[in-house]
């Protein structure tokens, strides 16, 4: 005789399988019908906009070489050494990242965190301490979940790097970035304050300390998180994002 809880499986399972005939997973982009994954089919997963060759070596933007600074942050200021994306901010990962943060679909996280360990592992191995950038509390009840909390713990498991949840605390209540189309407003915008708990402090001290943000624009938000991070010691503050936005869609940036 099946238990209570066997029999709520079960209803659970049919359940689910009748929602998976009605509406089954679809690639978000060809349509095809998915088995497993996270909206994405493995034919449009090989042709994202990862950036396979050479990238500014301040930024992240792709480039024609590696430079120190290139044309799509010459004008900027970063507190943070440097940042190292994914891929660019347009296309197929764009709207992946919008998928993500907006309309709910959360499984990309494990996605991110793989492609971000497969293509970015000798980066990410220099750190001691992955840091996520936080929301204000505001914006995390809104939005019921923190996209780089839950990146940084994907590469965590994966990479065994010690992630620190809590480290940062962000009060203030400046509109999204995402929300503001012109750079110099967005840098005007960052007016959140950032802070290392008291409690974190002794952790991040003489730590080699990676920030996980979903989108690099100007570098401001990273900029004022790693300012917090070394006003507590640590040692270096550098940035892995999903995807590093442009200045021109499609654009490669050289000096």
């Amino acid at each position: 005789m099946q238990t209570n809880s066997q029999k709520v499986a079960g209803i659970r399972g049919s359940a689910g399988a009748l929602m998976s005939l009605l509406f089954p997973n679809r690639c978000s982009f060809c349509g095809e019908t998915l088995n497993s994954g996270a909206c994405i089919c493995d034919d449009c997963l090989s042709r994202l906009e990862i950036i396979h060759n050479t990238m500014c070596l301040r930024c992240g933007a792709p480039a024609m070489r590696a430079p120190q600074r290139c044309e799509q942050c010459a004008d900027l200021q970063f507190r943070f050494g440097r940042n190292v994306s994914l891929g660019a901010y347009e296309g197929m990962l764009r709207r992946l990242v919008h998928l993500f943060k907006f309309e709910g679909r959360w499984a990309l996280y494990m996605l991110f965190g793989q492609l971000l360990v497969e293509h970015r592992q000798v980066y990410i191995v220099r750190y001691d301490l992955l840091v996520p950038v936080p929301l204000t509390p505001a914006r995390f009840s809104e939005r019921g979940f923190n996209q780089s909390v839950l990146t940084a713990r994907s590469v965590a498991g994966i990479m065994h790097v010690p992630p620190v949840r809590r480290a940062l605390e962000r009060r203030g209540n400046a509109p999204p970035q995402s929300s503001i189309e012109s750079a110099g407003q967005r840098v005007k915008n960052v007016t959140d304050r950032f802070t290392v708990r008291d409690r974190f402090e002794p952790l991040v001290r003489k730590k080699r300390v990676l920030l996980v943000d979903d989108v690099l624009t100007t570098g401001a938000t990273a900029s004022a998180a790693a300012e917090a991070l070394y006003r507590s010691g640590a040692s270096a503050v550098d940035v892995l994002t999903v995807a590093r936005a442009l200045k021109a869609p499609g654009a490669l940036y050289h000096s």
